[in-house]
């Protein structure tokens, strides 16, 4: 028994003594660390015969096909091992890189003991792998160069699809989707004409497509797929690609790829109003020019687009331009009125009512909209001004007007004027007389502030024993009065009745004088201004006349047509205007005679 326990003293001995040869080896002298288990040993040693002993680097290596060939699943198997008693390979890391070919290999399981490998190309390849055991310490690595041959079984394969779709965008948070799914289908011809399997897969067009999903209907293996898209946000455009991955019965691979654009529509604008697709209708004012000079014609409107994207996708502020080109003279287009963004006016000088609208509306005015979506595709709608206009509407139109007339000597005829409507323009517009119509007598229109008057003139020079006419012109005259504000009319009908003041012929109870010279005085149609009339008659050839010192008139200044009754110490007298007529007697008390010969006194 003793010697026995001397032995195990030697072992004991032997082992710290070698644990310090290692320990010394890797720098000097270093105090021996018990252990029980091997994380005792702080993971730089395994713990053998209860004292920590340094691990060897475990030995890597592996073995590959001894022809490799293309579009085949290959098996890659490591063969490496651990020098340490007890201590094993318990990591993996495996390495493909082409060294001359023309596409990258497809490695899976690089951090197992047997991983798959698929060259897609023929060509030189690097394999290299490096282990690691149970304590962690790593091997050198191992490498080897393979020569990849292509292979000539592997199937034919074509994915069929559409190459633009479009997306959709909704929800809070938003996310977006393909529209519809896309429809793919994979035609898929083996060499050895037995059965195979696909499985698709989708490559995005870049990275950062947050929230990313992809699903396949009914599954990702079916021949015949139905793709459906979508991410968080709006990052869903861009060039997509669809991949089918297929193995036929003997285990030959081929692989296809389908690159399809996930489209953006740019937004679309729409007039907020209703009006016509390319017209924006709006009604009209009168205000201060934007000159800052004179009064124009005005049209204005504010937020006047409806923006909408196809897709969904959010848009920024419509913007607003407006232009006048097509507009008449002076005229002028503003936005932003009243520090409104969307707001917009048009101005054109009064005075000018076709430079600013015709008839029917149409304009030389357009204002635009232009909106953009977060992809940067525009969309822009630009819409020509159709104006309206309110007709002038009659605020006074009596039946019947009476207005007062006077002669006029100088003129020589008949005259009287009256007002006979009055306009208003719900728009504003100043209106002007146009087209009024009347007689003969009431031919002439004018209008100041909407009110409408008529001008009623006889021409007539007094003719000795003629009528006057001015029954005539006293009869109802019909007018009708028509104003317009440039582009439409209104009108009024109204009588006018002319008034008309009898004569005045005084009575006369006095002296008279008689003479039996001749002179104008005697004249029986005495013209106005003329000396006051003197009415005699002679008694007898040669005899006597009598004039009486009195004069008739007219208060409204007409001409009268004068008849007379002479006995020897009165005469009978009637004044006519030619409407209207007065009589009186005038009677002589005494008679003042006169030799022949001298002047007849007034």
């Amino acid at each position: 028994m003793p010697r026995l326990l001397a032995r195990s003293a030697i072992t004991v001995l032997l082992a710290a003594t070698a644990f310090l040869v290692i320990a010394c080896g890797r720098g000097g002298a270093k105090p021996v660390r018990g252990c029980q288990v091997d994380p005792d040993c702080g993971g730089v040693g395994r713990c053998v015969a209860g004292l920590c002993q340094a691990s060897a680097p475990p030995v890597a290596d592996f073995t590959v096909p001894p022809i490799p060939t293309t579009q085949r699943e290959l098996p890659l198997a490591s063969t490496s091992h651990d020098p340490d008693p007890g201590d094993a390979v318990v990591g993996w890391d495996w390495t493909v890189t082409r060294a001359g070919a023309a596409c990258d290999p497809e490695l899976t399981g690089a951090d197992t003991a047997t991983p798959t490998v698929v060259f897609w190309c023929p060509g030189t390849y690097r394999i290299g792998l490096a282990v690691t055991d149970s304590t962690g310490v790593e091997s050198a690595p191992a490498e080897r160069t393979v020569e990849v041959v292509p292979t000539t079984s592997a199937p034919q394969v074509v994915i069929a699809g559409a190459s633009l779709v479009h997306h959709r965008c909704s929800g809070e948070p938003l996310r977006c989707a393909l529209e519809s799914p896309l429809a793919l289908t994979v035609q898929a011809h083996p060499v050895n004409g037995g059965l195979v399997t696909c499985r698709w897969t989708v490559a995005q067009p870049d990275a950062g497509r947050a929230g990313a999903s992809a699903a396949f209907t009914p599954s990702d293996t079916a021949p015949t797929a139905a793709l459906q898209l979508g991410v968080a946000g709006t990052g869903i455009t861009g060039t997509w690609t669809a991949q089918v991955r297929v193995r036929d019965s003997e285990g030959n691979l081929a692989v296809a790829a389908h690159a399809f654009e996930v489209g953006n529509r740019p937004p679309v604008l729409r007039t907020a109003g209703g009006s016509g697709p390319a017209e924006i209708a709006l009604d009209h004012t009168v205000g201060d020019c934007p000159t800052g000079s004179g009064r124009c014609y005005q049209a204005s409107g504010a937020d006047a687009f409806v923006a909408e994207d196809p897709d969904g996708d959010p848009l920024g502020a419509v913007l607003i331009a407006a232009d006048a080109t097509g507009a008449g003279s002076g005229s002028v287009a503003e936005v932003g009125v009243g520090g409104r963004p969307g707001a917009f006016r048009f101005s054109t000088p009064l005075g000018n009512p076709s430079g600013f609208r015709a008839a029917d509306g149409a304009s030389g005015f357009h204002v635009k909209g232009t909106v953009t979506d977060v992809h940067g595709a525009a969309g822009s709608l630009t819409l020509t001004a159709r104006i309206g206009n309110r007709p002038p509407v009659p605020t006074w139109g009596p039946a019947t007007v009476t207005t007062p007339h006077a002669y006029s000597a100088s003129a020589k005829a008949y005259q009287a004027g009256a007002a006979v409507a009055a306009f208003a323009d719900p728009d504003g517009d100043p209106v002007v007389e146009a087209a009024s119509t009347g007689d003969a007598v009431c031919s002439g229109f004018t209008a100041t502030d909407g009110v409408v008057s008529t001008a009623c003139l006889l021409a007539y020079s007094p003719v000795p024993g003629q009528v006057p006419p001015l029954a005539t012109f006293v009869a109802p005259h019909t007018v009708t009065a028509r104003v317009t504000d440039g582009w439409a009319s209104a009108s009024s009908r109204t009588v006018v009745a002319i008034e008309n003041r009898p004569p005045v012929v005084p009575a006369y109870s006095g002296p008279a004088e008689g003479c039996a010279c001749a002179c104008n005085k005697w004249a029986s149609h005495a013209e106005p201004g003329s000396p006051p009339d003197c009415v005699g008659a002679a008694l007898a050839s040669g005899g006597p006349v009598t004039s009486y010192p009195v004069v008739a008139s007219d208060p409204d200044g007409d001409p009268l047509d004068l008849t007379t009754t002479y006995a020897f110490n009165s005469a009978a007298v009637t004044a006519g205007d030619g409407a209207a007529s007065s009589s009186a007697t005038w009677y002589a008390t005494s008679i003042v005679c006169s030799s022949q010969g001298e002047a007849c006194l007034p």
